[in-house]
């Protein structure tokens, strides 16, 4: 259900947001118009979302860090230079929430697995006498991974 706002008695969002390009709404968010934010973040939250859908995020993920970047938006208005187009800022922004959320990731697996070494007890056991004939077989049938490394990926949670 769209919001609708009243801009100067008569203007209403959807008609704002359908009008006026990013730059233009920009300009007037900066100059203190709220329903010029609700016009650009209308027009702009589904493709961020989808944007970070493609990333390969979950959905719970993806609405974070699109609201991380539109609080960075909030945060940095008044820095704001339309020296190229609002999406390449968006997008730019966007980037920049993705790959810190790839540290932060990177860092907590860091933490969880720090010193923690495959114990040799939880690797299945070979079934022949040969181990190098069960690899060639499986990779003759398709399987590249070896079958310890999918018995550990199956006990690993993703972290985002």
């Amino acid at each position: 259900m769209l919001r609708f706002l009243r801009l100067a008695g008569w203007l209403m969002l959807p008609v704002m947001a359908r009008e006026f390009s990013d730059k233009t709404l920009m300009a007037r968010y900066q100059r203190g118009e709220v329903a010029a934010f609700e016009a650009l973040y209308t027009r702009h939250k589904g493709p961020l979302y989808r944007y970070f859908l493609r990333q390969g995020f979950s959905s719970e993920a993806s609405a974070e860090l699109m609201q991380e970047v539109w609080m960075k938006i909030i945060r940095a208005k008044d820095r704001y230079k339309p020296t190229a187009k609002f999406t390449t800022y968006l997008y730019r922004l966007a980037h920049y929430c993705r790959v810190d959320q790839y540290r932060r990731s990177a860092h907590k697996m860091e933490q969880k697995t720090d010193g923690a070494d495959i114990d040799v007890a939880e690797l299945p056991a070979a079934t022949t006498a040969n181990p190098e004939a069960d690899v060639i077989r499986d990779e003759s049938a398709g399987n590249f991974a070896p079958r310890w490394l999918h018995c550990r990926m199956n006990s690993v949670r993703p972290l985002y």
